[in-house]
């Protein structure tokens, strides 16, 4: 299922976590996958269907996946995404996603327990020449000022650092 989703103004409306939870409003089945447009599952579907059902079998109402890829020209696994960033849940557990820019499952979720899984994403987001990785970076940018305006956090403040300091490296 895709959906599509007009803004009137992208400075003041854009927001990343309003767009999952309105796929999520819209998804028909138990499990929820977010994968962003630049990546794909590397996890053979065969290995994806076994890996949730035996999920079913657990108490967990969400999971762990590990996102890989290019990062600074060299091929690595990146970090195993910690909870702020996790991708799968169960359509019934009603989690929710907050924040405008690297979206993050709201904290209450942190009440249910959790799993660990072997889904592999391949993230090409950084795949991309300077002059496109630069515009990334400024759209980030805007998207986490508004973010640490909305919400003043360490986490919000890490973002801004670390995309100001690629925007400058560039």
């Amino acid at each position: 299922m895709a959906l599509q989703w007009n803004y009137n103004d992208f400075e003041e409306q854009f927001d990343f976590s309003y767009l999952r939870n309105k796929c999520d409003e819209y998804a028909k089945g138990d499990w929820i996958l977010h994968i962003d447009s630049d990546e794909y599952l590397t996890t053979p579907h065969v290995d994806l269907w076994a890996f949730l059902d035996a999920l079913d079998d657990t108490d967990a109402v969400a999971g762990y996946v590990t996102i890989y890829g290019l990062q600074n020209q060299k091929e690595k696994l990146r970090m195993r995404y910690a909870f702020q960033n996790m991708r799968l849940h169960k359509r019934s557990a009603g989690l929710k996603w907050s924040g405008i820019c690297h979206e993050t499952i709201d904290s209450d979720a942190h009440k249910h327990m959790w799993a660990d899984t072997e889904i592999m994403l391949y993230h090409e987001g950084y795949m991309i020449e300077e002059e496109d990785y630069q515009k990334k970076c400024e759209r980030n940018a805007k998207l986490l000022i508004r973010e640490y305006v909305r919400e003043k956090n360490k986490r919000n403040w890490n973002y801004l650092i670390k995309t100001f300091s690629s925007i400058k490296q560039g």
